[in-house]
Formats: structure tokens, sequence, C-alpha cells
């Protein structure tokens, strides 16, 4: 692995602190594939933060769509928000501009370059679905996130 996760720092940057440290741990842990080059066998095999990514990818959904609500935008306009603030290069500038991609714990593979756009956009999908699953499903406090991480336009 890169780096080691760094649960103090995140949580800072999120101004939210868990109660549930392991999924704080699990949204910042990236999947790993390693594949041998000449055979393509995979040799290991780790989904990481996926299915956390998942859920809260289905969370920001929302939480978009309840702001495009509130502000009164036309109906053709919730789905480009919400594609444009759940992109990868997008959710990956907000992870970077708020040093998220430090607390990522990314692939070897990916130990010279930092974190792919992909790793930060899972990780900050991940991020959500913690904040959901360990706020006991409260809608505010993600959105609370989302606002501190400025991911709503």
């Amino acid at each position: 692995m890169a780096h080691l996760i760094d649960l103090q720092k995140s949580e800072g940057i999120m101004q939210y602190h868990f109660k549930e440290k392991t999924l704080l741990t699990q949204a910042l842990y990236a999947p790993v594939k390693l594949q041998d080059k000449e055979t393509d066998k995979i040799l290991y095999l780790d989904d990481g933060n996926r299915r956390l990514a998942q859920l809260g990818h289905k969370v920001l959904d929302l939480v978009l769509s309840d702001v495009w609500f509130h502000a009164g935008s036309d109906r053709e306009s919730v789905n480009n928000i919400v594609t444009t603030c759940t992109s990868a290069s997008y959710l990956a500038a907000v992870a970077r501009r708020h040093g998220l991609d430090l607390c990522v714990n990314n692939c070897v593979r990916q130990d010279l370059d930092g974190p792919s756009p992909k790793t930060l956009k899972l990780a900050v999908t991940a991020l959500i679905g913690a904040v959901w699953l360990d706020s006991d499903k409260d809608i505010t406090m993600v959105s609370k996130l989302v606002n501190t991480l400025g991911i709503t336009q």
C-alpha cells in the first residue's frame, strides 16, 4: 500500500467525527487488484471501499436532488447537476482540493502518481456512505458533509 490511512486528518477535513471508526477506515481503503502481466491471472483482489461507495453514490444522488428541488430549478437541470457532481474528475478535484487524496490508502501501482480520479471518486462517495451509516441515516449530516466539501455547485 502507498501510505497509511490518516483517520484524524480525514475527520478534520470532513468536520465529522465517526462513532464507528471502521466505517471511516473502510471508506478510505481503495480497491486492489494485482494481476500477473504475462498470464492475466488475478493474484490478489480486494474490493476495498466499492460497496460503501455504491451506497454513498445513491445517497449523494438524493442530496443533490434535494438541493436541486429546493433551488426551484427546472426538471431537466437535475440530471445535469447529478451527472456533473458525481463524475470522477469532479469528485477527484474535490478530494484533492481538501487533501483527502493524502488520506486514501491507494494501491501500489498508484504510489508515484497518487490516487487516480476513479480511486478518489470511490473514496469521496464511500465517505458519504460511511457518514450515512455512522449517523444512523441522518440526511442532514450527509448534507453538511456535501456542503463542507463543496460538492454542490
